[in-house]
């Protein structure tokens, strides 16, 4: 059944664990640096330069458009970074600081626990996450669904139906998300993802049980996340700081790459790119070039993130480059030999992809991706990279079997 939204106010309420010690000093809320188009508006709702270092009040709103992102330095022990397509609201009433988000997501690391006298929170208009200091980001789907991934640190997460005054708490450490949600009528019992019917939210991830409880009108659902979660906005922080990072991976299974080298960010972004994460993908195949040019796994993941990202003329073309640069470093390139075949195969040449695959196998010497790619075009059921049916009968297969006879059973 689908969900009914509340209209009545929900609170949640987050209670973040102190990580560390020390104590922050408060000073001036600035706006430290931005990228694409960002606004700002000031406590009468009129427009601010959003100049670099810009001091920012209680009543400031801010807002970013597409590919557009926003830093906020709050103290020097806390930062928050506005997701593209967002909107918030800064509140401040002595040591009470609070964000409010209007839409998308926001991420916050907060470095030492908040002095004994001192509140931050971050809130939608149903929301609330208190923060006493940890590193994690929200994502608001609405007024009654809320995702919470937490970084490092440990929080406790608590929803409460205001009408019933039914209510749920549960703890998440670092490298656990929760989506936290309030229902109204009968709720859901399915989990399945992306069951427009028994999931309409799409919720990411597989959760073990029902998603409420029959006569139930709030949850918690609770799982791991996996490194490909991270969205890039927050992943560029975190290659930044290698503290941050240590620190990250001691307490979770997120193993973030902490040493940057271009390799780690080569089998990152093969991570994202294998859960349809081509923009990261594409993004960690130029910091791995900007390190090393010379590496011929960088040029082709940033082949294979350009034809991920979609079937232009343009991504043909400059996919094409990119794994005949990989090939011009290192004429044994098995993956750039998938790369340039699976550009043929998108544009149904299979007699061509089959001649890549085979000059392939020569030079790599009996590749086991390249030989397991040759029997699936010569079988006829032809797939993409990205594991999508282009060709589904036998006639492919037999055209090309005619052609070309010779088994590899044997290489």
């Amino acid at each position: 059944m689908k969900r009914t939204k509340i209209a009545t106010v929900l609170m949640i309420v987050l209670l973040l664990a102190g990580c560390g010690g020390g104590e922050g000093t408060a000073t001036a809320m600035k706006l430290v640096r931005t990228e694409g188009t960002v606004g700002v508006s000031d406590e009468k709702g009129e427009a601010v330069s959003p100049v670099e270092n810009l001091s920012l009040y209680g009543g400031y709103g801010m807002g970013t458009e597409e590919k557009s992102h926003a830093w906020i330095d709050l103290d020097s022990v806390k930062l928050a970074k506005m997701d593209e397509d967002s909107e918030i609201e800064i509140q401040k009433e002595g040591k009470a600081l609070e964000i409010v988000i209007n839409s998308g997501g926001l991420f916050f690391h907060v470095e030492e626990p908040l002095e004994e006298d001192e509140t931050f929170d971050i809130r939608t208009s149903t929301m609330m996450t208190g923060i006493r200091g940890t590193c994690g980001w929200v994502r608001m789907f609405d007024e009654t669904h809320m995702e919470v991934f937490i970084l490092e640190g440990t929080v406790e997460c608590t929803v409460t139906d205001p009408e019933s005054g039914e209510s749920k708490t549960e703890s998440v450490s670092g490298g656990e998300k929760a989506q936290l949600m309030l229902y109204s009528g009968d709720a859901p019992q399915s989990s399945a993802p992306g069951d427009d019917e028994e999931n309409p939210e799409g919720l990411s991830g597989e959760t073990s049980g029902d998603i409420i409880p029959e006569g139930e009108t709030c949850a918690i659902l609770k799982e791991t996340f996996e490194l490909h979660e991270i969205p890039f906005y927050i992943l560029e922080e975190l290659l930044a700081d290698e503290a941050l990072t240590e620190k990250i991976n001691e307490g979770s299974e997120l193993k973030i790459p902490a040493d940057n080298l271009p390799q780690g960010y080569v089998d990152m972004g093969r991570q994202y790119l294998e859960h349809d994460g081509s923009e990261t993908a594409f993004a960690l195949s130029e910091l791995a070039l900007e390190s090393d040019p010379k590496l011929p796994d960088a040029w082709s993941l940033r082949g294979s993130a350009r034809i991920f990202g979609g079937e232009t003329e343009e991504n043909f073309t400059l996919s094409q480059t990119d794994y005949e640069k990989a090939l011009e470093l290192s004429e044994a390139d098995a993956e750039a030999y998938l790369g340039l075949a699976d550009l043929r195969i998108r544009q149904q040449d299979y007699e061509g992809a089959l001649s890549l695959l085979e000059e392939g196998l020569e030079k790599a010497g009996g590749d086991a991706e390249l030989t397991e790619k040759i029997a699936e075009l010569e079988s006829g059921t032809i797939t993409d990279a990205q594991h999508r049916r282009r060709r589904a009968d036998g006639t492919a297969g037999e055209s090309l079997l005619r052609r070309n006879p010779v088994t590899h059973s044997s290489l």
